[in-house]
């Protein structure tokens, strides 16, 4: 039985301590005429009272007033599940709230129907709480759906009968209508055969023990594909510790395990390819500690990866250690950096290497390493100095050498000129090349150099002689060029190499040379010929063969003087004075100083005319000292000699005098070689004027022949 309410309780307070939103509401527009102290929440000190709902709730009004109309003439009370509302806090921060409403119709004393009762009750933690629970079901549904869908079963271990998902029994190579109900056995059989006894195995332990059970293992399907799967689950015991029920999930993670084996791929060729690698290739972690090193480093440093990994640089080095330093600038900078450093190998060798350190990121970006790489370069920095040295060796011979050096490609396209060339030819290493070095080829040799360029590639070989311009304008100068070919290991012609050698003096000796070989055979035809013109005459003058052996070889000994004098003639020039001493010398008469005088000035002959003067002053001393002055004790010898001027020019005037001659003296009779040489051969051959005058105890010869110009070098007179 009801009871009414105390009168010391004053039902107004008491509908104010509510926290549902109570209004009272008449009229058509359903105005507030009453609005308990909960709407304070809402509304702040605004209250609704006097206010249409229209007004009150502009965003609700179309929704409700429906529902107000409807109760106002039906007298039904009606209830809506829930609305939202849009509220701003003290603070001026606007919330969303939910409210579940309920209309009752308000009735008068007479019972007559005049307004409506709501009653507005926030559920809001419930709608959040409702739709957490389906967002988690949206998420729980979507991790299904992205693992490929799950599995699930539930083994009643008691009857031994399995009751699973359409997805378990897919995997397990059966149709979901069949499943239900079948033994465990029929889906252990779609185990591979290398899995299914270590899943059993693991099955009937978790039976015994009542505990959990995880395995991965590969399934065939009824298409026959094969599936990797991990089944987890647990079976429980009563209190008994009988084994009662055995549920469990399978999840399909043949995605994962494939792309784990190409990971576990792609690891192991890295890892392959680092080992084998002759670079040095370690990381580090922020704190300066080994993670890795190849096998290559691990091998050279005398680490394994039980030794190094963990460990830092200063563990290993000691505090003076610089090799970190490096580290942390790549940490701090976040960028790559190359340079050259020096380590110690685990057997003392010191190496160079070219490093390249570079930060470490993971997938998100995160920097949590860094990275080396070093490769050694102490072979070719052996080979860089030795290579510099052997260069600059090479270089002092290059300039030492007299030869003028040179680089070009096909065609005489000069890349590169020695010093040498620079300074003959006055042209710089820029202006010579590629065609610039003809400037220097005398004009007409340039079209033969390039017809020798243009043979050269089918030629394997360039070689051409030509005139070189000399700097500082000191003429031309014959150079011969030479230049080989620099090929490729392919054969291919890379560049051209040659030389130019200063060949102008030799090609003046050889036209020197040429000119000597033509005077020498001039001079061997005229001596056989003068040799052939003293035998003739010899003979003829000759009473016996042996006055033809005596005169002949005597005539032939001086001309043989005469020739040691001309083979002397370019260190010593021919004068008439040494032409007598010499011929005096000969015939022994060198002893006879108080009887033989001979006195003159230093006068140099023509050799063209040495030959035949010479074979007559022989004559006339020959016969002095056989039939002359000088073959008895009391004859006297002078021979005089001067330089005068005619009309011709310079001329040379001997006298030859022999006094006190011996009775019946045969001297240079009239028909004799002697007489004959000197009064028709000389003024023929040399253009002399010329006298020979026999007494009974006298001879007087003279000589009067040309001189060359005093302007001409007499030196070299020929």
């Amino acid at each position: 039985m009801r009871q009414g309410i105390p009168a010391s309780i004053d039902p107004a307070s008491l509908i104010d301590t509510l926290p549902t939103l109570l209004s009272i509401h008449e009229g058509s527009d359903h105005r507030y005429i009453f609005s308990n102290s909960a709407y304070d929440s809402v509304f702040g000190s605004r209250q609704p009272v006097g206010s249409p709902l229209c007004e009150v709730w502009p965003d609700l009004a179309a929704q409700v007033s429906d529902r107000f109309d409807r109760v106002l003439a039906t007298g039904v009370v009606d209830t809506h599940s829930g609305f939202k509302v849009i509220v701003t806090n003290g603070n001026g921060q606007q919330q969303t709230r939910w409210y579940r409403q309920t209309l009752k119709p308000w009735r008068d004393g007479e019972d007559r129907l005049c307004g409506v009762i709501s009653c507005a009750h926030e559920v809001t933690a419930e709608v959040e709480a409702e739709q957490a629970l389906k967002n988690r079901a949206v998420e729980l549904q979507f991790a299904l759906d992205a693992a490929g869908g799950v599995g699930t079963w539930d083994w009643d271990v008691v009857q031994g009968r399995m009751a699973v998902n359409e997805q378990f029994a897919a995997l397990f190579g059966q149709s979901h209508d069949n499943a239900e109900g079948l033994p465990l056995a029929r889906f252990i059989d779609a185990i591979l055969p290398e899995d299914r006894e270590r899943v059993e195995a693991a099955i009937a332990r978790a039976v015994e023990e009542g505990g959990e059970y995880r395995q991965d293992y590969r399934v065939r399907t009824a298409d026959g594909d094969l599936r990797w799967v991990l089944a987890r689950g647990r079976c429980f015991q009563d209190e008994s510790g009988n084994p009662t029920h055995f549920p469990g999930v399978v999840f399909d993670t043949s995605r994962q395990v494939e792309e784990r084996e190409r990971l576990e791929q792609i690891d192991a060729l890295l890892k392959s390819f680092l080992d084998n690698s002759a670079s040095y290739v370690f990381a580090k972690d922020l704190d300066g500690r080994y993670i890795m090193a190849n096998k290559f480093y691990l091998d050279a440093f005398g680490e394994t990866e039980a030794s190094l990994y963990g460990r830092t640089d200063r563990d290993r080095f000691g505090e003076s250690e610089s090799y970190s330093l490096n580290d942390r600038r790549v940490a701090e900078n976040g960028a790559p950096i190359e340079f050259e450093e020096e380590a110690r190998k685990a057997d003392g060798e010191i190496i160079h290497a070219i490093s390249v350190k570079f930060p470490l990121r993971d997938s998100g970006g995160v920097l949590f390493g860094t990275g080396s790489i070093s490769t050694d370069v102490t072979d070719r920095k052996r080979a860089d100095a030795a290579l510099r040295k052997s260069e600059a060796r090479l270089r002092g011979l290059i300039e030492g050498i007299p030869q003028l050096v040179w680089r070009a490609t096909d065609g005489g396209q000069f890349t590169w000129t020695s010093p040498q060339w620079q300074r003959i030819t006055g042209l710089s290493d820029e202006h010579s090349r590629d065609r610039g070095w003809l400037s220097a080829i005398h004009p007409d040799d340039r079209g033969n150099v390039v017809n020798a360029w243009g043979n050269a590639p089918s030629e394997g070989l360039l070689e051409v002689e030509c005139r070189v311009r000399r700097a500082k304008g000191e003429g031309y100068r014959w150079f011969q060029w030479r230049a080989v070919p620099v090929r490729d290991q392919m054969g291919e012609v890379v560049e051209w190499l040659g030389t130019a050698t200063d060949v102008d003096d030799l090609r003046r000796l050889q036209e020197r040379q040429r000119v000597m070989v033509a005077e020498l055979q001039h001079r061997t035809r005229n001596l056989l010929g003068v040799v052939r013109s003293i035998s003739e005459e010899t003979v003829l003058a000759s009473q016996t063969l042996e006055d033809f052996r005596t005169a002949f070889n005597g005539r032939l000994a001086a001309l043989s003087r005469v020739q040691g004098l001309l083979s002397r003639s370019d260190d010593e020039p021919i004068t008439l004075g040494a032409l007598l001493q010499t011929e005096l010398d000969a015939l022994g008469a060198s002893g006879m100083l108080q009887r033989a005088k001979v006195e003159g000035p230093d006068v140099r002959l023509r050799r063209a005319t040495v030959q035949t003067f010479a074979l007559a002053l022989h004559e006339l001393a020959t016969n002095a000292r056989k039939h002359g002055a000088l073959s008895t004790e009391h004859g006297r010898l002078d021979v005089s000699w001067h330089e005068h001027h005619g009309e011709s020019g310079r001329r040379l005037h001997l006298s030859w005098r022999e006094t006190g001659l011996p009775l019946r003296s045969g001297a240079v009779s009239s028909g004799g070689y002697g007489r004959e040489l000197i009064e028709r051969a000389l003024p023929y051959v040399l253009e002399a004027r010329t006298s020979f005058e026999l007494g009974e105890e006298e001879l007087i010869c003279t000589i009067d022949m040309p001189l060359p110009p005093e302007e001409e070098d007499r030196t070299t007179i020929e």
